[in-house]
């Protein structure tokens, strides 16, 4: 299997049903590549899901660490008698939320690399779900003069 060159028409499929899913389907179309494909699978989902795994464990920690800065930030902020806009910690404290997003950012993007492995079509409707999601609840905290305001209904379908 090592040596089995795909198509651009099985490289089409392997993309649009997810890799698990088409090979069966490519498979079952290919008596040669049947006897082979079960360890092939198995191995490379094996070794593919561990490093993406690995992946996203690190970006924790990145998320973590962000945080942790974020929290002593604020703690400092907090305990001021008073802050300008120009003091030093709200600059460090977007670098910190600009770290935290873009973390954020990673892991969700390893997620939906994990997902759309398994099944591409469901993962671009999350991408598209999770858009809408955070444009209605945007538009509804403006439209409320309320930038803290949560509203997880606009995320229930995200999250079935």
């Amino acid at each position: 299997m090592a040596d089995y060159q795909f198509t651009e028409t099985e490289k089409q499929l392997l993309n649009s049903e997810g890799f698990l899913v088409g090979l069966e389907k490519l498979a079952a179309g290919k008596p040669g590549l049947r006897d082979t494909w079960d360890g092939y699978r198995s191995g490379w989902l094996g070794y593919w899901m561990t490093s993406s795994i690995t992946e996203a464990e690190k970006e924790v920690a990145k998320i973590d660490a962000a945080l942790k800065r974020l929290k002593q930030v604020s703690a400092s902020i907090e305990r001021s008698q008073k802050i300008a806009a120009s003091d030093p910690r709200i600059t460090q404290f977007r670098n910190d939320l600009n770290a935290l997003d873009g973390w954020t950012v990673s892991l969700l993007e390893t997620i939906f690399r994990i997902s759309n492995f398994i099944d591409p079509r469901r993962t671009r409707a999350k991408v598209g779900e999770l858009s809408a999601a955070m444009t209605a609840l945007l538009n509804e905290r403006q439209q409320e003069l309320d930038p803290l305001k949560k509203n997880p209904s606009h995320f229930a379908s995200y999250v079935k």
